[in-house]
């Protein structure tokens, strides 16, 4: 077994680490491997003979995020603009988003319209859109397939593949209301 460490760039919450371990894991050859977001560095255990690190790296570039040069990069320096970053964007959301929730909540209606809805309408939908679109692009960035199993509407794996296998079994009655039970939790 061969043990590779890199620092990967890019990755702004716990489940972008997930997902780069989910992702390093699923790599033929791929004995354990591990993600920290705090140190922003990855360590897997490989078969040399069926994987190379460059393949381990490609996956990771692959899944939106990038494998940094530890020697020309400095990865508390990098942590501190990411953070800057994520500071300021939070800062413009805020601000762009207080007119939305005024317009809203005060239920306004400007003296014109376009198109038949009132002009406030089109403010808010065109300022959600740019905070989300806009300054929140990144964080949705390929998250949407990091759990594929498909889930029930409570987040039960098992449910959702055979909704109807939790037979119910009547236990008794009560006060004219009848008692259930199934072979699984309800959620």
């Amino acid at each position: 077994m061969t043990i590779a460490t890199f620092a990967i760039g890019g990755m702004h919450c716990a489940a972008c680490a997930i997902r780069n371990e989910r992702t390093l894991l699923k790599t033929p050859g791929v004995e354990k491997a591990s993600v920290n977001l705090g140190t922003r560095r990855a360590r897997v255990e490989f078969d040399d003979t069926v994987v190379a690190e460059a393949a381990l790296h490609e996956a990771v570039i692959d899944n939106g995020y990038e494998v940094l040069d530890e020697q020309s990069v400095d990865l508390q320096q990098l942590a501190r603009d990411e953070v800057r970053t994520g500071r300021w964007r939070a800062l413009a959301a805020i601000v762009l988003a207080a007119p939305v929730v005024v317009l809203a909540m005060s239920d306004v209606a400007l003296p014109w319209s376009y198109l038949g809805r009132n002009a406030s309408t089109w403010i808010e939908a065109i300022l959600s859109t740019i905070v989300i679109l806009g300054l929140g692009r990144d964080f949705p960035s390929g998250n949407a397939d990091a759990d594929p199993q498909p889930r029930s509407q409570h987040g039960h794996p098992d449910l959702a593949r055979d909704p109807g296998s939790a037979p119910i079994q009547p236990v008794g009655n009560v006060d004219g209301w009848i008692s259930i039970s199934t072979s699984r939790p309800v959620l």
